[in-house]
């Protein structure tokens, strides 16, 4: 069982999600399973189901050479935050 204090709101999780995933698809191709991931996570930090005072997520992207890791965090930070550096990779 889930106790939130924020009451769910449908319609904000869909723009905000939506407004996320229409941005990520423009900047990112190929790679639309890591986006719907992303989305999904993000869904569940707008509707108030996350930890307060926790990360949004987190994420291990794995994959060769070239596949776009850095990319897909960079355009997930730009989208959000306005600031493609706004991440932290180790």
């Amino acid at each position: 069982m889930v106790h939130t204090n924020v009451p769910l709101d449908p319609t904000k999780t869909g723009i905000a999600a939506g407004s996320l995933e229409t941005s990520l698809e423009k900047l990112i191709i190929g790679q639309d399973e890591a986006i719907r991931q992303i989305v999904n996570i993000y869904q569940m930090y707008v509707t108030g189901l996350t930890a307060p005072g926790r990360p949004v997520g987190n994420f291990l992207f794995l994959g060769p050479t070239g596949s776009g890791k850095t990319r897909i965090v960079e355009a997930t930070a730009e989208c959000l935050l306005q600031n493609p550096r706004a991440v932290i990779k180790i």
